[in-house]
């Protein structure tokens, strides 16, 4: 089967061109000013722009791409390793008004928690930075990015009692970082409309995931999770509301 595409719009030579383009198969045999005699069924694009099949196995490939222009922590073994290589790249760059980079995770660095800003200050100083897990669901931020973003304060509300909510900042090591807020009558969440009924699962009454930006008092933006999400109440996702705000 030749099917030729005609009134398209082609990206030739690093430009975008009026041009027929032929398929066969499954396989583009030729692209130009063609003959439509030689095909079997002629397609107008009516000024449309023909690309060829692209297959992307949840790769984002943007994100990759401008992965490769900014600082890679993909191959960092430790946390030492990996404040040594943003030490290094923030040297190496000093025009950049902030560093920003991503692939670093804590699992592979056998950490047992998150890094923190902190850890970052000692070798960034002053500069933001802004470093994207793996993943891309988690976000590493120094005290000077969460300033330009206008973040005063961050604190973790949970449904849990004040013994649960130390441990965990003891674990996190969030002393001076986050507050650590124990809601455990729920009475917070269920203000906010935000309750989980799990009592079916033997774990009463908790709390969706979400993230919330207050300021003044004011909630400007309320980001809530779907069942089994993380999508949407990421750091990211956040500190871009907080500078829009």
């Amino acid at each position: 089967m030749k099917t030729l595409v005609r009134n398209g719009r082609v990206a030739l030579d690093g430009k975008l061109q009026a041009l027929d383009v032929l398929v066969e198969g499954e396989r583009i045999a030729a692209v130009g000013t063609l003959d439509a005699a030689s095909a079997d069924r002629v397609v107008d694009a009516q000024g449309c722009y023909v690309l060829p099949g692209f297959i992307d196995a949840h790769l984002h490939v943007i994100s990759l791409g401008f992965a490769q222009m900014t600082l890679d922590l993909s191959g960092t073994k430790s946390l030492e390793d990996a404040l040594a290589k943003i030490a290094a790249y923030s040297a190496e760059n000093p025009e950049l008004p902030w560093i920003i980079g991503r692939g670093w995770n804590q699992e592979t660095w056998a950490l047992g928690r998150f890094p923190t800003a902190a850890e970052l200050d000692a070798v960034t100083g002053n500069r933001p930075v802004w470093l994207e897990r793996v993943d891309g669901h988690a976000g590493w931020a120094n005290t000077a990015a969460l300033k330009a973003a206008g973040v005063d304060e961050i604190w973790c509300v949970s449904v849990n009692d004040a013994f649960v909510m130390g441990a965990w900042a003891n674990d996190q090591q969030t002393a001076g970082k986050v507050r650590m807020l124990a809601d455990g009558d729920a009475v917070f969440t269920r203000a906010t409309g935000l309750t989980l009924d799990l009592t079916g699962k033997g774990l009463g009454l908790r709390s969706n995931r979400y993230s919330m930006l207050v300021k003044e008092g004011v909630i400007k933006a309320l980001n809530v999770e779907g069942p089994g999400q993380f999508a949407v109440s990421d750091a990211a996702t956040l500190l871009a509301q907080a500078k829009a705000a």
